[in-house]
C-alpha cells in the first residue's frame, strides 16, 4: 500500500546552527514511552522518511546515536531535554525530531515531537498513530504531529512512501541498528540486517544500513554490492549513491567514484547527502594523490556543514601528506574539538599522532594514539603506529604488544602487513632470524606489493 507524509517542517526564523543550509538541519532522537529495543530501527525509518523532504537537511542516525551515548544515554532510551540540547549542539542541528515506537499486540503505536535548539523541549507531542506496519505507524506519527510541533509555513508536500516490511523483518532490523555502533557486536548486527533482508527482500533501508556497517568493517566490495542492489530499487537516492561512491573510492576506482558522486550531487534533493558526497569525492581524489582537487572538495563539504568533523579531518590528512604540518594540525584539532563523530574523532587523533611522530614528538604521538583507540578500539592502523612510536621511545615490549594487537584485530590487511613487518624488524634486531623471515612472509601474503617487507626479506635471506 502506498503511503505519503505531508510535512510542514520549516521552522520559522530558524537557520541551521551548522551553516548556510536553506532549511533546518535536523537529527532524530528517541522520544519518551518508546520500546528501547525498537527505538534504533524506528529512528532509522524516521530519518529515511524525513530525508525525502528536500526542505530538510538530515543528520545521520548513527552519529546521533553515538553522541547520545557520550552524554550518558543508554541505547534506545530517551534523552533528557538537556541531553537532547547537547546532542543538537554537538552535531550542529537546529532541531531534533523525537520519535517513539512500541508494539501493542499485533499493532504498533508511534508518537513524534520536536525540540527546537535553544528552546525548551516541546511539551505537546503529536497524537498517537496506530498501524499493523511499523513503518506506516512512524510515517503517520510524523505527518500528524508536524503542523502542531513545527512552526512555519514551508511544506515539502507529499513524500514518497517507504515499502511495508514484516514485523519479523523489522524486529531484526531494529536489532541490527542497536548493535551496529559497537565494535564488539558488529558481526551480530550484520547477521541481523541480513536476516531482515532475507525476510523482506525489498527492505532497501536494511540494505543501506548493512552497507554502512560493511564500510565500517572495510569490506568495500560487499558494501558496494549492497548499494548497487538498493539502487535498483531507489535509483535516485543521494544517500545510496554517496555511500557507493565512498566504497568505490576505497577500492581505488577513482573514475567510478567520481561518476556516482557527481550524480549524487547533481540530484540536489538531499543537502546532507551532497555534503557527504563532496567529502567522499575528496577521498577519491586524495587516494589518487590529486591533492588540490581533494582540498577543493573537502572545503566545499565543510563550508556546507562547518561542524562536519570528517571533512575537517580529511583536510588535515591532505595537508599532512603535503608536509604542511601546521595547517594539518589546525584542521585535525577542529575535528577533535567537535567530538561529534566516532570515526572522525579517532581519525583526527590518529592524524595528530602521525604529525607528532613525523616531528619526533614521541610523547605527544603516543598520547594521541591512545586517545584514538580509546574512541575506536578496533582501529588497527593506530596500533601499528603506536608500536612505531613506542619502539622509538625504547619501549620494545610495548611496541611488540601494539604490533601484535594490530594483527590480532584482523580487520585491516594493510595495517596487519605493516605490523608484521615491524614485528619482523624487532625479531631481526634481537637475532631471531627465522621468526623475522616468517613475519616478512606474512606481511607479503597480506600485501604482495609491500616494498619494505620484500626488501627486508631479501636482505635477510641474502645471508643464507
Amino acid at each position: 500500500m502506498k503511503r505519503g507524509i505531508s510535512l510542514c517542517v520549516v521552522v520559522a526564523g530558524v537557520v541551521a546552527a551548522a551553516g548556510a543550509w536553506a532549511a533546518p538541519f535536523v537529527c532524530v532522537l528517541p522520544g519518551p514511552d518508546g520500546d528501547p529495543a525498537l527505538s534504533p530501527g524506528a529512528l532509522a525509518v524516521a530519518e529515511s522518511l524525513l530525508r525525502r523532504d528536500p526542505a530538510l537537511a538530515m543528520a545521520n542516525r548513527r552519529q546521533a546515536q553515538w553522541v547520545l551515548a557520550q552524554a550518558g544515554v543508554a541505547a534506545g532510551r530517551p534523552p533528557t531535554g538537556a541531553q537532547a540540547e547537547q546532542a543538537c549542539d554537538r552535531i550542529g542541528c537546529s532541531a531534533a525530531v523525537l520519535v517513539s515506537l512500541r508494539a501493542d499486540g499485533a499493532d504498533y503505536t508511534a508518537r513524534a515531537s520536536v525540540l527546537v535548539a535553544g528552546q525548551a523541549a516541546a511539551e505537546e507531542v503529536g497524537p498517537a498513530a496506530h498501524a499493523s506496519d511499523p513503518v506506516a505507524a512512524i510515517a503517520q506519527a510524523i505527518a500528524s504531529g508536524a503542523e502542531t510541533l513545527l512552526e512555519g509555513a514551508g511544506s515539502a508536500g507529499t513524500l514518497a512512501a517507504l515499502p511495508s516490511v514484516t514485523s519479523e523483518a523489522f524486529a531484526s532490523f531494529c536489532e541490527g541498528c542497536r548493535l551496529d555502533g559497537d565494535p564488539a557486536t558488529q558481526q551480530e548486527a550484520r547477521a541481523a540486517f541480513e536476516r531482515a533482508i532475507e525476510l523482506s527482500p525489498g527492505f532497501t533501508l536494511a540494505r543501506k544500513e548493512l552497507g554502512a556497517l560493511l564500510l565500517d568493517l572495510g569490506l568495500w566490495e560487499e558494501a558496494a554490492a549492497q548499494y548497487r542492489t538498493a539502487l535498483e530499487q531507489e535509483p535516485n537516492s543521494g544517500v545510496l549513491l554517496t555511500n557507493l561512491g565512498r566504497a568505490l573510492a576505497e577500492m581505488d576506482d577513482t573514475a567510478g567514484a567520481e561518476s556516482v558522486l557527481r550524480q549524487a550531487i547533481g540530484l540536489g534533493r538531499d543537502s546532507m547527502a551532497s555534503a557527504y558526497a563532496y567529502n567522499n569525492l575528496g577521498v577519491a581524489y586524495l587516494r589518487a594523490k590529486r591533492y588540490e582537487e581533494a582540498l577543493t572538495a573537502f572545503e566545499r563539504a565543510r563550508r556546507m556543514l562547518p561542524r562536519y568533523a570528517m571533512a575537517h579531518a580529511n583536510v588535515a590528512r591532505t595537508y599532512m601528506l603535503q608536509d604542511q604540518f601546521g595547517r594539518a594540525a589546525d584542521a585535525a584539532q577542529r575535528a577533535v574539538e567537535f567530538a561529534n563523530d566516532r570515526w572522525a574523532l579517532s581519525y583526527a587523533h590518529r592524524l595528530l599522532g602521525d604529525i607528532a611522530l613525523r616531528q619526533n614528538d614521541l610523547v605527544a604521538a603516543v598520547g594521541h594514539y591512545h586517545e584514538a583507540v580509546a574512541v575506536r578500539p578496533e582501529y588497527a592502523m593506530v596500533y601499528n603506529n603506536l608500536g612505531v612510536a613506542l619502539k622509538r621511545q625504547g619501549n620494545i615490549a610495548g611496541a611488540e604488544e601494539a604490533f601484535s594487537k594490530a594483527i590480532a584485530l584482523d580487520n585491516d590487511h594493510t595495517a596487519a602487513a605493516y605490523a608484521h613487518t615491524n614485528r619482523g624488524n624487532l625479531c631481526r634486531d634481537r637475532g631471531d632470524r627465522e621468526r623475522a623471515i616468517a613475519e616478512y612472509e606474512a606481511a607479503l601474503r597480506l600485501k604482495p606489493d609491500y616494498a619494505a617487507a620484500s626488501d627486508a626479506l631479501r636482505k635477510l635471506r641474502g645471508g643464507e
